[in-house]
Protein backbone atom coordinates (compact mmCIF):
# COMPACT_ATOMS: atom_id res chain seq x y z
CA UNK A 1 0.00 0.00 0.00
CA UNK A 2 1.65 3.13 -0.90
CA UNK A 3 1.24 6.39 1.27
CA UNK A 4 2.29 9.89 0.87
CA UNK A 5 3.41 11.63 3.71
CA UNK A 6 3.57 15.12 3.33
CA UNK A 7 5.46 17.59 6.28
CA UNK A 8 4.90 21.00 6.74
CA UNK A 9 7.40 22.93 8.95
CA UNK A 10 5.31 24.48 12.44
CA UNK A 11 2.56 22.79 11.50
CA UNK A 12 3.03 18.62 11.57
CA UNK A 13 3.17 15.65 9.35
CA UNK A 14 0.28 14.10 7.36
CA UNK A 15 -0.21 10.94 5.93
CA UNK A 16 -2.32 9.98 2.85
CA UNK A 17 -3.24 6.77 1.43
CA UNK A 18 -4.51 6.69 -1.80
CA UNK A 19 -8.28 5.52 -2.44
CA UNK A 20 -8.81 2.48 -3.80
CA UNK A 21 -9.24 3.15 -7.62
CA UNK A 22 -6.32 5.60 -7.33
CA UNK A 23 -4.54 2.46 -5.76
CA UNK A 24 -5.46 0.42 -8.52
CA UNK A 25 -4.59 2.61 -11.07
CA UNK A 26 -0.95 2.74 -9.78
CA UNK A 27 -0.88 -0.97 -9.37
CA UNK A 28 -1.22 -1.26 -13.53
CA UNK A 29 1.34 0.81 -14.24
CA UNK A 30 5.46 0.36 -13.89
CA UNK A 31 7.42 1.50 -11.08
CA UNK A 32 8.93 4.05 -13.18
CA UNK A 33 5.86 5.69 -13.81
CA UNK A 34 4.15 4.86 -10.17
CA UNK A 35 7.46 7.16 -8.85
CA UNK A 36 6.60 9.82 -11.13
CA UNK A 37 2.65 9.62 -10.61
CA UNK A 38 3.33 9.33 -6.54
CA UNK A 39 5.72 11.79 -6.48
CA UNK A 40 3.52 14.58 -8.36
CA UNK A 41 0.71 13.42 -5.96
CA UNK A 42 3.08 14.24 -3.31
CA UNK A 43 3.73 17.92 -4.31
CA UNK A 44 0.26 18.24 -5.36
CA UNK A 45 -0.72 17.09 -2.20
CA UNK A 46 1.67 19.36 -0.46
CA UNK A 47 0.78 22.47 -2.38
CA UNK A 48 -3.25 22.00 -1.63
CA UNK A 49 -2.67 21.37 2.20
CA UNK A 50 -0.35 24.37 2.46
CA UNK A 51 -2.82 26.86 0.82
CA UNK A 52 -5.64 25.15 3.27
CA UNK A 53 -3.41 26.04 6.13
CA UNK A 54 -2.96 29.19 4.72
CA UNK A 55 -6.37 30.05 4.62
CA UNK A 56 -6.89 28.50 8.09
CA UNK A 57 -4.34 31.15 9.40
CA UNK A 58 -5.78 33.59 7.43
CA UNK A 59 -9.74 33.00 6.67
CA UNK A 60 -10.11 36.21 5.33
CA UNK A 61 -8.20 35.06 2.32
CA UNK A 62 -11.49 32.84 2.02
CA UNK A 63 -9.49 30.23 -0.65
CA UNK A 64 -10.61 27.22 1.20
CA UNK A 65 -13.84 26.85 -1.51
CA UNK A 66 -11.45 27.28 -4.51
CA UNK A 67 -9.26 24.53 -2.91
CA UNK A 68 -11.89 22.01 -1.94
CA UNK A 69 -13.42 22.08 -5.37
CA UNK A 70 -9.63 22.38 -7.41
CA UNK A 71 -9.69 18.63 -5.47
CA UNK A 72 -12.64 17.70 -6.47
CA UNK A 73 -12.06 17.83 -9.83
CA UNK A 74 -8.38 16.29 -9.07
CA UNK A 75 -10.01 13.63 -7.96
CA UNK A 76 -11.95 13.12 -10.40
CA UNK A 77 -9.58 13.10 -13.38
CA UNK A 78 -7.92 10.74 -11.72
CA UNK A 79 -10.42 8.37 -11.71
CA UNK A 80 -11.27 9.69 -15.40
CA UNK A 81 -7.59 8.29 -16.39
CA UNK A 82 -7.62 5.13 -14.26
Amino acid sequence: MDVIVVSLPLIGRFAFIPDRDVQLALSNMSAEEKRVVLANMERQTASLLALQCAAIFAPDMSISKSIDSGLYVASQMVKINS
